[in-house]
């Protein structure tokens, strides 16, 4: 990201839609579908348009996280070089390839981690992430197969144990994280741009051109 999820970052009850970073959490179309049981697809325009962010966060976690790191690193590197699902794939996409080709085509995903991220159930008060199909897991699974770095951002939280976690998302909490404050956010955030800067300094150039 909706019952909520991609990060992203979402899985919501019955319906097929987009309302974060991931799909709901009862999506009907499941991510075995796509990577199992049809060809890869062409690149989805959402996907054609110089993805090089991508945030995987649940909704139902810290509600001001994905918007506020959304709204700043789009002012500074172009809207079109931030992926969030809500805004990012265009009605009547296939949601399911949009995600999973950003994924694959983003220099860093940025997993926004809450109080509420470890733990969140669905309806069943069965943990998210420990649901094959959750997209946010799903996403940063991807993300580590395909070499994409990954980067956990906690937002008024610690950062997970690699026992709490998948085996396949496990490698995410060796990765160097940053802290993101409600009471310090413009200067957490402002320090994440100046890192992504210089981490990927290819944001700063094409940043100086126009989102087409």
């Amino acid at each position: 990201m909706n019952e909520v999820t991609n990060s992203g970052i979402i899985q919501t009850g019955g319906h097929m839609r987009i309302e974060g970073s991931a799909i709901g959490d009862n999506a009907a179309v499941r991510p075995g579908d796509v990577a199992r049981d049809r060809p890869r697809p062409a690149e989805p325009p959402s996907a054609m348009t110089g993805v090089r962010i991508f945030l995987n966060y649940r909704n139902e976690d810290e509600p001001f996280g994905a918007a506020l790191v959304d709204h700043e690193l789009s002012a500074r590197f172009g809207s079109a070089r931030v992926f969030r699902a809500s805004k990012s794939i265009s009605l009547g996409e296939d949601f399911a390839d949009a995600i999973l080709s950003a994924v694959r085509r983003s220099t860093a995903l940025l997993v926004l981690i809450g109080p509420r991220w470890l733990k969140a159930a669905d309806s069943r008060g069965i943990r998210r992430l420990d649901d094959p199909d959750d997209w946010v897991r799903q996403e940063i699974a991807e993300a580590l197969r395909h070499g994409v770095r990954v980067i956990p951002i906690l937002l008024n939280t610690d950062l997970p144990r690699p026992g709490d976690l998948p085996e396949d998302i496990a490698q995410l909490v060796r990765g160097q994280y940053l802290r993101i404050h409600h009471r310090n956010s413009r200067r957490d955030i402002r320090r994440l741009i100046d890192e992504l800067a210089e981490l990927l300094p290819e944001l700063t150039t094409e940043s100086q051109q126009p989102d087409h």
